[in-house]
């Protein structure tokens, strides 16, 4: 059955048009699956798409601001929220196979000054679907060049113990991208490039190495096929948040280690 998708006129719509079976355009947002930009106020937007009847929300790569308002969005209509750098089905895929006795989890990402905070949030999401639980930070140091990040993933109640989780962070002029792997009795790495637009798996056992087959599907079509499938228990603004607040409290650190660096190299007056 065909639903209807409420979006303006570009990669959204796109997406509606390659999926003509399940999905079709509609300027009505009572019953169909409404999209939403990811600016500033992309929460009231929400609301309002609720208010109106959506039967699914869909933000557009939200940023990193305005993360401590969870009752903006409190409903009953699933919210799926775009992220570039965290795709839900490379996550999939990434996590299709747990790392036995799993220590350490390293994760490298780079960005533009513009763009650094929403690949740190990416990053710090990796190392989260790699982990299989929330992180609690423990340490942030600053470079001239960026940060490091290190954190842990408590024992899980399976019985598995803490892991210890490392985030190197760099701002530079090239596109994003961000390398994570999950390391223990097997290896899990995940490559994302912005630049070349590819996002790869590949995991490392004793038996060898094998390379998850590349997802070719556009972002945009990703998450309308999760925004149709989606049921009144998805909400991936917990998630979201966890990964926002996350850099928040980081970059908050990051701040106060850098004032404390400048306040030191002042000379002293006798």
């Amino acid at each position: 059955m065909s639903r209807g998708v409420n979006t303006a006129d570009g990669p959204y719509a796109v997406a509606v048009a390659e999926l003509p079976l399940s999905a079709h355009r509609s300027a009505e947002r009572a019953g169909a699956v409404v999209v939403v930009p990811g600016d500033a106020g992309w929460r009231e937007a929400a609301r309002r798409a609720e208010a109106d009847g959506a039967a699914a929300i869909i933000v557009r790569d939200p940023g990193v601001i305005d993360a401590a308002r969870p009752e903006a969005t409190a409903g009953t209509a699933p919210i799926v929220i775009e992220r570039l750098l965290l795709r839900s089905d490379v996550a999939f895929d990434a996590a299709q196979a747990p790392v036995p006795e799993l220590a350490l989890i390293q994760v490298e990402c780079s960005g533009s000054s513009a763009e650094f905070d929403l690949v740190l949030r990416d990053a710090l999401g990796w190392a989260r679907v790699l982990g299989g639980g929330a992180l609690t930070l423990l340490k942030v140091t600053a470079t001239s060049r960026g940060l490091c990040v290190f954190l842990e993933r408590p024992a899980a109640d399976a019985g598995g113990g803490p892991v210890a989780v490392t985030v190197l962070a760099s701002r530079r002029a090239a596109p994003a991208w961000i390398r994570a792997a999950a390391i223990g009795a097997d290896r899990v790495e995940v490559t994302i490039d912005n630049a070349r637009g590819t996002a790869a798996v590949d995991r490392s056992t004793a038996a060898g190495r094998l390379t998850v087959p590349p997802r070719w599907e556009s972002p945009e079509r990703v998450v309308v096929r999760r925004a149709l499938d989606a049921g009144r228990d998805t909400d991936e603004c917990a998630e979201w948040e966890r990964d926002v607040t996350l850099v928040a409290v980081i970059r908050e650190q990051e701040a106060r280690i850098r004032e404390s660096n400048t306040a030191d190299r002042q000379p002293r007056v006798p």
